[in-house]
């Protein structure tokens, strides 16, 4: 699931609640800037709460973090910072090759 996530979350077979979710944090990680209360009021809808949201937001900013600080300072990730399965640790690269 991890992979099928990872490379096409639209296709996995998931509660309207976690695609909202994944909508969010993709449009925080590809347009931040163009966000507003929209995308906020569609996580409500769908029952996450404000403390809900803002850990949706931390998460995926950590995420952003953690792979474009090594890419801007050109450094490779160990391996086991994603993981030991190989298909996963490739499904979840993104930026510079481990």
């Amino acid at each position: 699931m991890v992979v099928q996530l990872a490379k096409d979350w639209r296709k996995a077979d998931l509660t309207e609640r976690d695609k909202a979710m994944l909508e969010f944090a993709e449009k925080m990680t590809l347009d931040a800037a163009g966000m507003n209360q929209g995308e906020v009021q569609k996580l409500r809808k769908v029952g996450f709460t404000d403390e809900d949201i803002l850990s949706i937001a931390l998460l995926s900013a950590y995420r952003i973090f953690i792979v474009r600080v090594p890419d801007a300072l050109g450094c490779e990730l160990h391996g086991d910072i994603l993981g030991q399965e190989e298909r996963i640790r490739e499904a979840l690269m993104t930026g510079k090759p481990i």
